[in-house]
């Protein structure tokens, strides 16, 4: 609903009215910033008014087409995996709203109905410990990775990894340790940078090959912790060793399991997922569907197949009201004026 005094805005289900000059207030101040950015790189343009029109735009973005000024591409195809195999057809039918084949017994999609989160844990570790031959891989601590909605709660990334260390990197007299805030680092512990640090130095030791940065998501293991000099040195699984001093490990966690919003951009040879409930905002259709397409060669769900049944149902996504599409189509406009008045007829005001 729009009127000339209110515009009805929802937001997580909540209607609320918000004055229309609010709305071409907030709408005005993108467009001039948008403007002066594009004053700074060429000749004076003329500025524009906000109107109506984008201001029912804010209103209800969700009914809107696209803006038909930025060409988009839509990704509908999947390349990592095989193309025949369970991973893609199951992504396929997740990404469709359909319910995924779990028990079709495929080697590269698996599905074990498992009650309880302790048992859960119990049989990721017995996965990641290779104490079976169900994976796809023969060295799973390197090649397999433990994907999650959520980072607490017991099937959390936090207690998942604390629970993962202890099985698979026990405390040893042989290995120095590093306490981080509540996470302890060892050597031998499997770890991810979580933030883009582009002036630490690396280098690889068989080509002597050197460099500077290490990004979000790359995946290494703790190969020195150098107590005297407070350093520890991390090999990321591209072979380029880092050294970080004890004022840097702020950047690194444990990467035993990791959530999928983490994941976002990377793939892993195998992906296990254990899942048995959470909150409805993270249970949702896309957040299955990335997990399931990080992996190349694997997929290995273990739970509940209604929890998985009901995030497939759960098409809950959040949007982002940026009055994006009104602003490019305002910009083309100025654009389009800008290249038809030659440059004596362009106002200086």
């Amino acid at each position: 609903m729009f009127s000339a005094e209110k515009a009805h805005v929802t937001r997580g289900g909540i209607s609320s009215a918000v004055p229309s000059s609010a709305l071409i207030s907030f709408a005005a101040s993108i467009t001039a910033v948008k403007l002066s950015r594009l004053q700074q790189r060429g000749p004076p343009m003329r500025p524009i008014a906000s109107n109506a029109r984008a201001v029912v735009m804010l209103a209800r973005p969700h009914v809107l087409p696209l803006s038909g000024v930025v060409p988009v591409i839509r990704l509908t195809d999947i390349f990592r995996q095989a193309e025949r195999g369970m991973i893609v057809e199951n992504a396929h039918r997740i990404n469709d709203g359909k319910q995924p084949d779990l028990f079709a017994n495929a080697d590269d999609f698996r599905f074990e109905e498992i009650v309880g989160a302790e048992q859960i844990i119990r049989r990721v570790i017995a996965l990641c410990s290779g104490k079976t031959n169900k994976l796809m891989t023969t060295e799973p601590i390197k090649d397999a990775q433990v994907l999650v909605p959520m980072k607490k709660g017991a099937l959390g990334a936090i207690n998942l990894n604390a629970r993962l260390q202890a099985a698979l990197n026990p405390p040893s007299p042989y290995k120095k340790e590093r306490k981080q805030g509540e996470m302890m680092l060892r050597e031998g512990d499997k770890v991810m940078q979580i933030k883009n640090d582009y002036k630490i130095p690396w280098k690889r030791a068989k080509s002597g090959e050197e460099g500077t940065g290490v990004f979000n998501g790359d995946l290494g293991t703790i190969e020195r912790i150098n107590l005297s000099e407070q350093e520890v040195t991390v090999l990321f699984d591209d072979e380029r060793a880092a050294a970080y001093d004890y004022s840097m490990l702020d950047e690194l966690n444990l990467a035993y399991a990791s959530t999928v919003h983490k994941s976002q951009g990377s793939e892993y040879p195998v992906v296990i997922m254990p899942i048995a409930g959470g909150a409805p905002q993270l249970m949702t259709r896309n957040l299955l569907y990335t997990a399931v397409t990080r992996a190349r060669e694997q997929v290995f769900m273990l739970g509940s197949s209604k929890c998985v049944y009901d995030m497939v149902d759960n098409n809950q996504i959040r949007r982002r009201y940026s009055a994006l599409k009104c602003l490019l189509m305002e910009l083309d406009t100025i654009v389009l004026n800008g290249r038809n008045h030659g440059p004596t007829d362009r106002d200086d005001t």
